[in-house]
Order: structure tokens, then sequence, then C-alpha cells
């Protein structure tokens, strides 16, 4: 079975990031045997009264804090690529992402969609830095080709790899 939590509601951000998370309650509730679902939302924030909080966000935080093993980002795309594969096909997939690579990666692509309030790839990645777990294996790929998401579950190589070191 399972469950929604709302956002808004065991989340404080500051500044745009999230400072505190109330998690006993996601831990109770996995330890009964509960699929969690979390979506962004707008949440309290002690400096800015409220900002958005994406699941991008979320999901880094509870891979930290959970020191989860895993952790996988299901897009509409590939993985992360140089550029903008859906207005340019002839970009390169990224293969791994790491310390050693990420500001350039940043540097190189674009938001193009304002209005994708978690800044699409920009974001995403962003968020998974924020919350550094040096233990968690993170994929980023195309959730919509099927057979992708058993893919990563197996530990297949599919999509972009993060590493935070």
């Amino acid at each position: 079975p399972a469950v929604v939590i709302q956002s808004s509601a065991i989340i404080i951000s500051t500044n745009g990031k999230i400072s505190k998370m109330d998690i006993e309650v996601i831990k109770k509730m996995i330890k009964l045997g509960l699929i969690i679902i979390m979506v962004g939302d707008e949440v309290l924030d002690t400096k800015l009264g409220f900002s958005v909080c994406s699941s991008d966000q979320i999901a880094s935080y509870l891979a930290q804090k959970l020191q989860a093993k895993k952790l996988f980002f299901a897009t509409d795309v590939d993985g992360v690529f140089e550029g903008n594969p859906k207005m340019n096909q002839k970009v390169q997939k990224i293969n791994l992402i790491d310390k050693g690579n990420i500001s350039k990666v940043l540097k190189n692509i674009k938001v193009h969609n304002r209005m994708d309030i978690s800044n699409e790839m920009v974001g995403k990645l962003n968020a998974i830095f924020s919350f550094p777990n040096t233990e968690v294996a993170i994929r980023i790929f195309n959730g919509l080709d099927k057979g992708k998401v058993y893919k990563a579950l197996k530990g297949d190589k599919v999509g972009t790899g993060v590493c935070q070191t």
C-alpha cells in the first residue's frame, strides 16, 4: 500500500532549501511496509515566508537522512546531456557527473522551460549536490522507456550516473 504525505505539513525551508523535515513519520510508515509518495510543494520558509520545495530536493534530502543506498530520478530524457536533447538530437549524453565536472556541467546546461519551477536538470543536479551522501548510487534516466526502471533497480548503468565525491 502507498500513502501520500503532504510535503508542506512536514518540511520547513530556509531561503528555499530544506532545513527541517519530520522524518520520524516517514520512518514509521516505512516500518509498516508503506510506500511513501511525496511531491514538490510550497512550504514554510524561515526567511521568505514560503518557498517552493521540489521533489528533487525532497528525494535528495531523504536519501541523505535515511542513508539510502540508491536514488533514482526518472525523467523524460535518457540522462544528463551537454545541451537539451529535445532541441538538439546531436548533443552528447554525460555518462558520469561528479565533483570534478559538476561545475562545468551546470555551466553548459540551460533551463529552457521557465514554467518548470524546479529548474529542470539544473535544479535536479543542484538538489543532489546540496545534500551530499557519498554512499548513495544515483542514476538519472528516462522513466518513460519501458524497462528502464527495472534495469536501474537491477544495477544496470542506465542514463547518467552521479557520484557526489
